[in-house]
């Protein structure tokens, strides 16, 4: 275990030395120049963000943000809300589904991850309501016309 820890640090120490040793080397330019040189995605090691040991910090992570990386995930939401009638909202089978997504994706990147439930009151219309006066005349009224529901609903 000691020597995992050992190993792993002495690589992330790399890493952040051969970053530190790119923005020294880059000093002499302006901060504007050297911001676009040290966050360029063409500027990425094929390990970089493969294996996270670099986008796990808070330095790393904004560089494999990129949206080669991502397009992927924004595909399954899409493909999850899809096969949940167009929804991911909270509350709805999708919403479920994309919990376990993130949490299967986050696990399988070796992160331990925790799901915290938390109370959350939702209110979803199954249809367009129906209204109508019985006495003294009666009366149909039209949805959304004559009535629907209050935005705070």
């Amino acid at each position: 275990m000691h020597n995992k820890i050992v190993k792993s640090g002495l690589i992330v120490g790399g890493l952040l030395a051969a970053i530190s040793g790119e923005v020294l080397a880059e000093s002499k330019k302006s901060s504007s120049q050297l911001f676009n040189a040290f966050w360029s995605p063409t500027r990425l090691g094929p390990l970089e963000c493969r294996f996270g040991l670099l986008n796990s910090t808070t330095l790393g992570l904004p560089r494999c943000m990129q949206a080669s990386n991502t397009a992927i995930h924004l595909q399954v939401f899409k493909d999850i809300a899809h096969a949940n009638g167009g929804n991911r909202a909270a509350g709805l089978p999708g919403y479920q589904r994309s919990i376990d997504y993130v949490k299967s994706t986050l696990e399988s990147a070796g992160y331990r991850v925790e799901v915290q439930p938390f109370p959350f009151t939702a209110y979803y219309p199954q249809g367009p309501g129906e209204l109508q006066a019985l006495v003294p005349t009666p009366t149909v009224y039209e949805w959304d016309v004559d009535f629907t529901y209050l935005s705070q609903t």
